[in-house]
């Protein structure tokens, strides 16, 4: 699924087999290059994409398309809450 950040669902693009090749990075690379349901119209250049960390493997590549994207941070295993600079 494709959500805006105020949870609007945008499209459902699949279905993907749930196996070790078809997880988060493998379909947006594959959403991507393939121009699924003309997603690349839909985004504006330097359009900011927020992803969690099951999208790592795919940011060179939404990078070298030209979007920004950002990924939160995440509470290290010791840690119980993030430091006021990562938090903002």
């Amino acid at each position: 699924m494709l959500v805006y950040t105020d949870g609007y669902i945008i499209s459902a693009i699949g279905p993907y087999l749930a196996n070790a090749r078809s997880n988060d990075a493998s379909i947006t690379k594959h959403i991507m290059l393939n121009n699924r349901e003309g997603i690349i119209d839909w985004l504006e250049p330097n359009a900011v994409l927020i992803v969690d960390r099951g999208f790592r493997d795919s940011l060179p590549l939404l990078n070298n398309l030209g979007y920004k994207t950002y990924m939160p941070t995440f509470l290290k295993q010791a840690d119980k809450q993030l430091s006021t600079t990562d938090a903002n």
